[in-house]
């Protein structure tokens, strides 16, 4: 069975009124993090994962969203994740995206991470352009202790060992089979694969085109983005990269799953 660390469910058309839990089954997806990225979309993010105990959700706030977030955003939070199946998620720091505001990103950012060690909750973290700060923030502590994910990572390989220090999985997703990410497969390989998990980020980061020659039996307005029941062929590719046999791969992709997951 196949494990998919980073999803956005509610962000596909019609996500609410369709039967997820039978979706994920004929695609032998075990277990889906459907990622919220603000108040807006986190009561959808609950909906969906109190339908299918195959999907676990995380509430955060992205750093594209710090700017639209009510002043209560911070109790709404709180509450969500009295939920014991929850991540924070996504959160995190970006100087890629235009028409943000760095500085309040990095206060959401630094809430959300204590928030997550006081809860010992694992954390979903996306980055872009801004390793450096990252690494900064992480250097308070001595190790996050449930863990956190850096989703998609596409980062400096001089950074990877503080980071594992410091509790990180690295998860590797569909965009990064592109042919100009081959620098980012590179530093895939030296990451122990103890701390690797795979993602869709369905519906969002599309992969390469061979990836989709595939038919699936699924409604056309999944397919037609980046459908979940592509993970099947994210875990080929990838056990081609790493010179795994796939079921060996999918062996370990599921013990590190569940090892991400497990609070501190």
């Amino acid at each position: 069975m196949f494990v998919d660390a980073h999803a956005h469910l509610q962000n596909f058309p019609n996500q609410l009124n369709y039967d997820w839990d039978a979706y994920l089954k004929f695609f032998s997806i075990d277990s889906i993090v459907c990622n919220g990225t603000g108040l807006k979309d986190w009561e959808s993010v609950h909906i969906l994962s109190s339908s299918s105990s195959r999907i676990v959700p995380a509430y955060g706030v992205h750093p594209w969203k710090v700017m639209d977030q009510p002043d209560n955003w911070l109790d709404c939070l709180e509450r969500y994740l009295s939920n014991d199946r929850a991540l924070i998620g996504e959160i995190g720091l970006d100087k890629w995206v235009r028409d943000s505001d760095f500085e309040l990103q990095k206060v959401f950012f630094m809430k959300q991470l204590e928030l997550g060690i006081e809860l010992k909750c694992p954390i979903v973290v996306h980055c872009l352009k801004a390793f450096g700060h990252l690494n900064k923030f992480l250097g308070r502590y001595e190790k996050i202790p449930a863990g956190f994910l850096l989703h998609s990572y596409g980062g400096p390989k001089e950074f990877v060992s503080n980071f594992l220090k410091k509790g990180a999985y690295f998860s590797f997703s569909a965009y990064f089979l592109r042919e100009h990410k081959g620098a980012v497969r590179e530093i895939f390989r030296e990451i122990p694969l103890e701390r690797i998990l795979l993602e869709t980020d369905a519906p969002d980061m599309k992969g390469p085109d061979f990836l989709y020659d595939k038919k699936v039996n699924s409604p056309s307005w999944i397919d037609a983005l980046n459908p979940p029941a592509i993970i099947s062929r994210i875990y080929e590719e990838f056990a081609k990269l790493y010179k795994l046999p796939l079921e060996d791969l999918v062996k370990q992709m599921n013990v590190n799953y569940k090892n991400f997951l497990l609070r501190a």
